[in-house]
């Protein structure tokens, strides 16, 4: 749940980014959800300060920047034109950049075990629903009832295509089961190995499965089935 909702506040030394940040705070439900994700996503003060990251398209958009206490630095926009870009929250530290997405969790609350279905990159519809994926770490799979899946994967390799394909041949909305045994054959097909990731189910942005895929026998695998009978 957000139960530490607006236990911290953006500011900033710089009379031109405070006056950016007082209209984002104006709106009060987007700078809710900010914050609320931000709690979430790194390790903050009370007070955060908060910088001018770049000015783009002649000023029709500003994205701003600030860093928690473990040196990540969060990019968001103080200013769009785009109501999409509004919940958007780049992640970066010094192994990877990590892009959210909050409007994907809709209405439902945020909290450290649904952050992660929030993440982003390529969105491509399918018969059921959409698949959002950075085509190389994350499959997630979200339908209109409010059920969604995600595999988080280390391989590196885009896989999105085969699964599109596949997701469009069947005749109804996947189970979780059957999600798996797709991105299992595909695996298989492509000679793919892994070494670890993570299976889960959401309802209404709820988790309701988390399946570690991590400390296999042979340290490496393709068999993800077996680990959710």
């Amino acid at each position: 749940m957000e139960n530490q909702k607006n236990v911290f506040d953006l500011y900033s030394k710089n009379k031109e980014v405070n006056t950016i940040l007082s209209k984002l705070k104006s709106n009060t439900k987007v700078y809710s959800r900010l914050i609320s994700a931000l709690q979430f996503l790194g390790n903050f003060p009370k007070k955060i300060n908060t910088e001018l990251f770049d000015i783009i398209e002649e000023g029709k958009k500003v994205l701003l920047c600030c860093s928690d206490i473990d040196n990540n630095m969060f990019l968001f926009y103080g200013i769009s034109y785009n109501k999409k870009d509004q919940l958007l929250i780049t992640k970066i530290t010094n192994i990877d950049e990590k892009k959210y997405d909050i409007s994907l969790a809709k209405k439902f609350p945020l909290n450290k075990y649904n952050i992660d279905f929030t993440r982003t990159d390529k969105e491509y519809g399918f018969k059921f629903g959409r698949l959002i994926t950075d085509d190389k770490n994350f499959y997630s799979l979200f339908f209109s009832n409010n059920i969604g899946y995600q595999i988080q994967i280390d391989f590196n390799i885009s896989v999105s295509q085969k699964l599109l394909n596949y997701l469009n041949q069947l005749e109804k909305q996947p189970s979780l089961l059957e999600y798996t045994s797709i991105f299992e054959k595909i695996l298989q097909e492509e000679n793919i190995d892994f070494f670890q990731g993570t299976i889960m189910a959401y309802k209404d942005f709820l988790r309701l499965t988390f399946i570690d895929l991590n400390n296999t026998i042979d340290n490496h695998q393709k068999t993800l089935t077996k680990r959710i009978q």
